[in-house]
């Protein structure tokens, strides 16, 4: 019979020895929670379940994960390291809870626009929103609520999505549903491009519903008023700065165009 509890305590064992001849390899964060927090090693033991040699998938999963971590420098980075524009095209906030308890993580795909000269910072956006998301929601998870009204090809970004889709492999079972709300019939064949990408378990999660089907599984209230719900003003993280201050090194030339381009207030 599958133990997991057992093969959790194993596989700490085992990352402990992982430690004594790769100590600069993970962040001393992700050892901690490897340590103290059964949720950090259950989720892969679960995800790979029905794997032949379970344990040892298991285990190459959580290192594999928490070196590129470490690589990436995921916990290097606050919300605070991101431009005010990022959060606010993006339509990204946390807000409620669906039926099930999961937290709800909310985002827009018309807003969103992509510059050259922000894609590396971009891609650090995405995997701070995702850290971000996953260690606030835990062991009960979260689900994602996208709005697609009014979006086109030029809001979709296949280098960001082929990076988002990888990542993910690096944070099991912690996302538990994708609603995509709006979606413009021109996109149709785009979204089945991308969800080429997903692996099984991922695409099964997608959904494509109305607006009006969402008062079903989340309360009205955490609901934003675009997609009929009665919030009206998106949570955005405290003391956030603006793209064009001078921390985040942008020439001038890009900051005008960026926005001109994005239509937002300087």
């Amino acid at each position: 019979m599958f133990d997991v509890n057992a093969t959790i305590q194993r596989i700490r064992q085992r990352f402990e020895m992982e430690l004594l001849s790769n100590p600069d390899s993970y962040h001393s964060i992700d050892v901690d929670r490897v340590r103290n927090n059964d949720w950090q090693i259950k989720r892969f033991v679960l995800f790979h379940e029905h794997d032949s040699n379970n344990e040892d998938v298991a285990f190459e999963a959580v290192c594999k994960a928490l070196r590129w971590k470490k690589s990436y420098g995921v916990h290097e980075r606050t919300d605070t390291d991101f431009p005010k524009e990022f959060w606010q095209m993006s339509g990204i906030d946390i807000c409620g809870h669906d039926i099930n308890g999961h937290f709800v993580h909310w985002g827009r795909v018309r807003t969103l626009r992509h510059f050259p000269e922000t894609k590396e910072l971009t891609k650090q956006f995405a995997a701070h929103i995702i850290e971000r998301i996953d260690w606030k929601s835990g062991e009960t998870g979260y689900i994602s609520v996208v709005d697609n009204a009014g979006a086109s090809f030029a809001n979709v970004n296949m280098d960001l999505t082929k990076f988002m889709l990888n990542m993910m492999e690096h944070y099991p079972l912690s996302l538990k549903a994708i609603y995509n709300v709006n979606l413009p019939w021109l996109l149709s064949s785009l979204i089945n491009f991308i969800m080429g990408f997903m692996n099984e378990k991922l695409r099964k999660m997608v959904y494509f519903v109305d607006p009006d089907a969402l008062i079903d599984i989340i309360d009205r209230e955490y609901i934003p008023d675009y997609l009929n719900g009665n919030r009206n003003k998106q949570i955005l993280p405290e003391n956030v700065i603006p793209l064009y201050d001078k921390r985040f090194n942008l020439e001038e030339k890009f900051i005008d165009h960026f926005y001109k381009t994005t239509k937002m207030e300087r």
